[in-house]
């Protein structure tokens, strides 16, 4: 989503250039048009000259691409305060590293990355500009409901688990609310204590949260696949966007639910500091530890990341819920701030300008 944003930006500021997607795991590049809307297969198909490669993923498949010559910039992002202690040979390899937000660029540097880092945020897809799907009557979401939305992968980082729990804690059957999940059908948790037969599947995830609670709040899991346009109709519709995760390098979700005025409640720590402020969000206290996502090999012992206060998280949920009209201010200014600093144009003319230095 990122890259594909960054991408038509360049492609609308008159850049020439020439994507190559590398889908599935076999990282395999095809240069044949097809799936991707008509604007992507053009750039897929497209001849040009280039000056320069940017390699959008992680570092460890830097290796596996063939170089041709041409001056490389990895585009990456990590969502600890350590990056991982294999990475710094990989990126020191290439000629330059582009992170999404300042908190990366310094993590990076700290950790042992010596080729230049520059910072080039994600792009604001700006209301109004892509088509939106109404998906308040699909859902049942009455005019007088309370709309909270979260938006993620099930697993330990992003960690839904714990804005569902914040929310029950906040809200009960007698509240005119809802929260709607849209997540994928498989947990992805790394320290999974959810007994039986179904435990990696978020319908048995939530359902074993939610039976403890004895008068819960209504919940809407969404864990199929939804459009673009889909999940856009849900910015335009909520409320309220809340996120538990533990650490983001940009946090899209959080993001998107910004860029519509939405109102977030979010740790203040990491990327998301970037195009939040304590004034134009809601920012849950937080302690750092150590992950807890023991199963994947990029996180170390010496890392950390943020471990919001649920019972504060719960809190801003009600504060949000008996304040609408300071939420709603606060969300109007967060989305004036992303429009100045984050639209298209804005994001390209920083790329260009990062890809001009390196070749310099």
């Amino acid at each position: 989503m990122a890259a594909r944003r960054l991408v038509q930006a360049l492609a609308a500021a008159g850049g020439e250039l020439r994507w190559t997607p590398m889908p599935g795991a076999g990282l395999l590049p095809t240069t044949t048009p097809g799936g991707f809307g008509p604007e992507l297969d053009r750039l897929c198909a497209s001849v040009v000259a280039h000056e320069v490669t940017c390699f959008h993923d992680l570092p460890e498949n830097l290796p596996l691409m063939e170089r041709d010559g041409s001056p490389w910039i990895a585009h990456t992002v990590w969502e600890s305060d350590t990056i991982p202690s294999h990475w710094p040979p990989l990126l020191n390899a290439t000629d330059a590293v582009i992170v999404p937000c300042s908190w990366n660029a310094e993590v990076f540097a700290a950790g042992g990355v010596k080729v230049p880092i520059g910072v080039v945020p994600h792009v604001a897809e700006l209301p109004g500009t892509a088509p939106i799907l109404d998906v308040a009557s699909e859902l049942g979401l009455g005019v007088d409901t309370f709309v909270v939305s979260t938006i993620g992968e099930w697993n330990s980082r992003k960690d839904p688990g714990l804005a569902v729990r914040a929310y029950l804690e906040a809200f009960t059957v007698r509240d005119p609310v809802v929260l709607v999940v849209k997540t994928g059908a498989r947990t992805w948790l790394g320290d999974l204590d959810t007994p039986g037969p179904r435990a990696s599947w978020t319908d048995w995830e939530l359902a074993h949260i939610v039976r403890k609670f004895p008068t819960p709040a209504r919940i809407i899991l969404a864990n199929d696949y939804w459009s673009d346009e889909a999940i856009r109709g849900l910015h335009q519709r909520a409320d309220c966007y809340i996120t538990m995760a533990h650490a983001e390098g940009w946090g899209l979700g959080a993001f998107d639910a910004a860029t519509h005025g939405v109102p977030v409640i979010t740790p203040g720590y990491g990327g998301i500091l970037d195009y939040l402020q304590p004034d134009a969000a809601y920012f849950v206290d937080h302690t750092l530890v150590t992950p807890r996502f023991t199963s994947a090999p990029s996180y170390e012992s010496d890392h950390r990341w943020a471990e919001p206060d649920r019972a504060h998280a719960a809190a801003l949920l009600r504060h949000v819920f008996e304040h609408r009209d300071d939420a709603r201010a606060r969300g109007r200014l967060a989305a004036s701030r992303i429009a100045r600093d984050f639209a298209p144009p804005v994001v390209a003319e920083q790329f260009f300008r990062f890809a001009a230095s390196v070749l310099a």
